[in-house]
């Protein structure tokens, strides 16, 4: 097995957030669909001076709209230590709820071993023995960490 897999880890629910209104307690929960939009910046005194400058035209590179597609990043073994030091930091999720109704992660086989099929069944059943059976070593449990922030306010 590659000791550097390669996973995605893609919110498809619902975010949720507690509202902060008055009525404590209170659950929203929306469905987010991550578009490539033109962003505010980079602004210069040049930009904002130039009648021409569109930033529709002029900061996105892709077609507005179109879906962003979610980078892969790297999984960790912690062989039962759990080491935050070995994880990454990723800002793609920035705004987005930790508290989703649904998480998906994707493995794909091809980053696991050279040989991708090999690498799904060594991960789901372990190694293969001399006697043609697997060794029932595959993985039992997978943790997601994640390190959050928030802002308190009204």
């Amino acid at each position: 097995m590659i000791n550097t897999p390669r996973v995605y880890l893609v919110p498809v629910g619902n975010d949720v957030l507690r509202s902060p209104s008055g009525n404590l307690g209170e659950i929203r929960e929306w469905k987010i669909l991550d578009q490539k939009l033109p962003v505010p910046f980079p602004l210069s005194d040049a930009a904002l001076g130039n009648p021409g400058w569109i930033p529709i035209n002029d900061t996105l590179t892709d077609q507005i709209g179109d879906i962003r597609q979610f980078a892969r990043f790297r999984a960790y073994h912690d062989s039962g230590n759990f080491d935050p030091s070995q994880t990454i930091t990723d800002t793609r999720l920035i705004g987005r709820s930790v508290w989703n109704t649904r998480w998906l992660l994707i493995i794909p086989g091809g980053t696991l071993h050279t040989d991708r099929n090999e690498g799904i069944q060594r991960f789901i059943s372990g190694a293969l023995k001399p006697d043609g059976t697997r060794d029932g070593n595959g993985v039992t449990d997978i943790k997601i960490f994640f390190q959050t922030y928030a802002y308190s306010g009204n």
